[in-house]
């Protein structure tokens, strides 16, 4: 039985244990999953208190609570998440702490990743997720498209009743992974449907969604989580490592992750209720956006070849020729 490990990264995240009992409920097999969750706990409402959660053997979930004054930011999170490994595994999937998993995911990422396995030496396997919302009246049942309520240890995107309340099949309408210049940063990605057809189950794409990535377990080191990535540019930077380093992206239509939606019910953010990723600024992180894309422009830019920057001059022409942002960095043409 192939093996996938999953790790995840939180703070805040009042839905990790609604992610982790989704992705069990609704896997083909269950006991090919193993589980590592890195938890900031920055008050006592922040421990992990579902008891499914807490009853899971320690070789099925490696569980690490760290109090902390502040978040230590998405990279450093991320980075321990992915070192709690408790099983050699087959296979590797970062997740977000507020997701639903498709019927039979497993089964589907597997079957996807050996199919791309036969074109590229090195593939990984992201997608645009599909946002849900928070149901005020009824919590435990999110809303598909602020309307739609779903059931996240019960979801099948491609059942007929779930269509017939859509008017579309949900799969059809998939968004792709690609950096675009739409805006005034490049951690923009493009919400432009693709027209797939019944013989298009996939295509490559120029980057990556953070919320979800799928690869070969034995490629976990080369993820490369820098914990200078607070927030903005994460997925950035992982593209930008991964596309050096040879590896080849890829979208497909099934199966969905859906994650929740940034905005709430009145059209606020939740980063101002449930922002793990920012600080108070007192020292251990300083969040800053400029600071953020000096580090891009460094690694960018060929200042900083090794671990965190490309492995080498070719590597980052690869890299540079297939993410096209590169307007964003005042030192590309030098």
């Amino acid at each position: 039985m192939e093996k996938i490990f999953i790790y995840i990264a939180s703070c805040k995240e009042p839905y990790l244990a609604q992610t982790i009992k989704s992705a069990i409920s609704n896997a083909t097999n269950p006991d090919r999953l193993y589980f590592s969750v890195f938890n900031t706990v920055l008050s006592e409402e922040d421990y992990i208190t579902d008891k499914e959660i807490l009853g899971m053997p320690p070789q099925k979930l490696f569980l690490v609570e760290a109090r902390s004054p502040e978040p230590l930011g998405i990279g450093m999170s991320r980075m321990v998440a992915s070192l709690l490994q408790n099983v050699e595994a087959d296979y590797a999937l970062q997740i977000d702490a507020h997701m639903i998993f498709d019927k039979d995911w497993d089964s589907k990422l597997i079957k996807n990743y050996k199919i791309v396995e036969q074109i590229s030496k090195k593939p990984v396997i992201t997608c645009l997720p599909v946002p849900w919302s928070a149901s005020q009246n009824s919590p435990s049942f999110p809303l598909l498209y602020g309307k739609h309520k779903v059931n996240p240890y019960d979801f099948d995107s491609e059942s007929e009743e779930l269509t017939k309340a859509l008017g579309f099949k949900l799969s059809n309408h998939l968004p792709g992974v690609n950096f675009t210049d739409i805006d005034w940063r490049p951690e923009v990605l493009t919400a432009k449907d693709i027209s797939w057809s019944d013989s298009s189950d996939y295509i490559e794409v120029n980057g990556v969604h953070a919320s979800n990535m799928f690869f070969k377990f034995s490629d976990i080191r080369n993820l490369l989580h820098d914990p200078q990535n607070k927030f903005e540019g994460d997925q950035l930077n992982y593209t930008f490592r991964l596309l050096s380093r040879g590896y080849t992206l890829y979208s497909f239509k099934n199966p969905i992750f859906m994650a929740q939606d940034k905005f709430d019910f009145e059209g606020e953010l939740f980063e101002k209720k449930y922002d793990w990723r920012h600080n108070n600024q007192r020292g251990l992180i300083h969040f800053d956006d400029f600071y953020q894309i000096n580090i891009q422009n460094n690694i960018f830019n060929g200042k900083e070849y090794g671990y965190w920057g490309a492995p080498n001059k070719e590597g980052l022409e690869v890299a540079k020729n297939k993410m096209k942002v590169w307007r964003y960095y005042p030192d590309h043409g030098k």
